[in-house]
């Protein structure tokens, strides 16, 4: 479901991989800019205004990193300031992070005096994830951006900067087998 593919060599000063969803319409690229924010770039052949990935525990190690992922924002874990508060309310809702991009949607709407922004929410339902990446641009190419050091979400980006590092510890090629990956394997 995830493949890692190396960036090319000149961008070596951030993250060296490129971690890519494969639809069957559409490609979801997780990867660091050379600003060294966190980008979900999604592509696809024609206008799309939602693209959803569901992630069940049959994909374990990326089940794992979602459930990780989910749970240290969720759980508000790491956190306990005031400020901290507020940015929870704002991407909490009943147990779905909504996630608005860091960056506008589209430039010319910006220049218009609108300020657009694209979406990504993630909700759990039962033993599955949802990611809803939804595109309110009028492209085929649309973004969502986590800024590392400036973020709306404060602390909250940091799950995301865990998630790059985790999706590199289980897309690499020498990835030993942990027991519970193994206790999930004898299962099925």
């Amino acid at each position: 479901m995830i493949f890692k593919r190396r960036k090319s060599v000149n961008h070596l000063d951030c993250h060296q991989y490129v971690y890519e969803f494969i639809l069957d319409d559409s490609r979801i690229e997780f990867l660091q800019g050379g600003n060294r924010d966190l980008y979900f770039a999604c592509h696809s052949k024609n206008i799309m205004k939602e693209i959803n990935v569901e992630i069940n525990n049959s994909d374990f190690l990326l089940y794992n990193c979602i459930d990780k992922l989910y749970y240290e924002i969720i759980n508000k874990c790491h956190t306990n300031d005031l400020l901290t508060e507020c940015y929870y309310e704002e991407l909490v809702n009943n147990n779905m992070i909504s996630w608005e991009s860091d960056d506008v949607a589209s430039i010319e709407e910006l220049n218009k005096g609108n300020k657009i922004y694209n979406y990504l929410n993630i909700t759990k339902d039962n033993d599955n994830y949802i990611l809803n990446f939804i595109n309110n641009s009028n492209r085929n190419h649309f973004d969502i951006s986590f800024n590392t050091d400036r973020s709306k979400y404060g602390v909250f980006v940091y799950p995301f900067i865990v998630l790059m590092r985790d999706l590199k510890e289980i897309s690499d090629p020498y990835h030993q087998i942990t027991i519970d990956e193994y206790s999930k394997i004898k299962k099925l």
